[in-house]
């Protein structure tokens, strides 16, 4: 069985949703696995739920060993979406950084031979309706969602952040599946991880990747050759694991992420919408970098919400949300 590194996304669900309830506290640090593990246990009890909450749900189910209640409640998640959210809920388990992906869930995930043929049934039914044109969301961390070098700004999260990447997660039309933000970072994931931080900063999103531990050691002494490398690399896959998307990528300019863009916008332009870079004080921007076409420089979220609502990326209800995000 894999231990998934992928951390909780939001759904985007009516409030009686089985699964609302129980996702919002673990999310929070409050809830059990368990009362996931309870309400699957039959399809009936999970009417309603949306991609999203599966997707979730099914993430949280398969960490660890996976005993065959769990295998079941897996399997019960899927056959309670249609078979075209069951799609939308495949490419989400698909698209993270992680290795837990389908190929993973049928081979280590469900062993009970009944259930591992049904879930192959539900997901092969779904497999030709996973394509989607919703854009992901690549983003760093620190100095960009959350205040670090900055000495502007403190606190858990810059303001705005919050309201600024739901929208963009959303769609300007509201009607995206929430699932498609994954953080980039820096951080190894081993001595330096990210769930404690990210949850702190209530952004929601779907998965994390990481940068080796050496090249974490090497940008503590200003070299960040090697962050470099594994941030293009690691966006690189996630591209890949999105086929056909568009991608937005959001950065700052304390250490390499403008460089890391640079490179994505020379190498693979065609799948980077816009790069959104997070001016810090006392760190300028190359103007080789600051001028490209695709690259848009912001202060504050606030900003950057003003300069995409006027682009038609988000609506105008959701710069308002952004102006109120605090």
């Amino acid at each position: 069985m894999l231990v998934a590194t992928l951390v909780l996304a939001s759904a985007v669900a009516a409030p009686d949703s089985p699964l609302a309830v129980p996702l919002a506290r673990i999310r929070n640090g409050r809830g059990s696995v368990g009362e996931i593990e309870q309400i699957a246990q039959s399809p009936a009890g999970l009417a309603g739920i949306s991609a999203s909450e599966a997707h979730q749900a099914i993430e949280l189910l398969a960490r660890g060993d996976t005993r065959r209640r769990r295998e079941l409640a897996i399997v019960n998640l899927l056959a309670a979406l249609s078979p075209a959210d069951r799609g939308q809920c495949l490419r989400l388990i698909d698209g993270g950084a992680d290795d837990h992906d389908l190929a993973h869930l049928l081979s280590d995930d469900i062993d009970d031979r009944a259930l591992n043929q049904r879930a192959r049934e539900l997901i092969d039914e779904a497999r030709p309706l996973m394509a989607s044109s919703e854009r992901i969301v690549l983003s760093d961390i620190d100095d960009t969602v959350k205040p670090f070098k900055d000495p502007a700004v403190r606190g858990r999260v810059f303001p705005g952040a919050r309201a600024l990447f739901r929208a963009l997660d959303l769609g300007a039309d509201g009607l995206g599946i929430e699932g498609d933000v994954h953080f980039v970072t820096a951080r190894d994931g081993v001595v330096v991880g990210v769930d404690r931080d990210l949850r702190a900063t209530g952004i929601r999103y779907s998965s994390a990747a990481f940068a080796s531990p050496l090249s974490g050691a090497a940008s503590l002494f200003g070299a960040n050759d090697g962050i470099l490398e594994d941030k293009v690399a690691n966006i690189g896959r996630l591209l890949d694991r999105n086929p056909g998307r568009q991608a937005i990528v959001i950065g700052d300019s304390t250490q390499a992420d403008p460089q890391v863009f640079g490179r994505l916008l020379e190498e693979r332009g065609d799948r980077i919408e816009l790069a959104l870079i997070h001016r810090v004080r006392g760190y300028p921007i190359e103007a080789s970098i600051a001028t490209l076409p695709k690259v848009l420089l912001f202060d504050t979220y606030a900003d950057a919400a003003r300069e995409l609502q006027r682009r038609g990326l988000i609506s105008e209800a959701q710069l308002a949300d952004v102006l109120a995000d605090r």
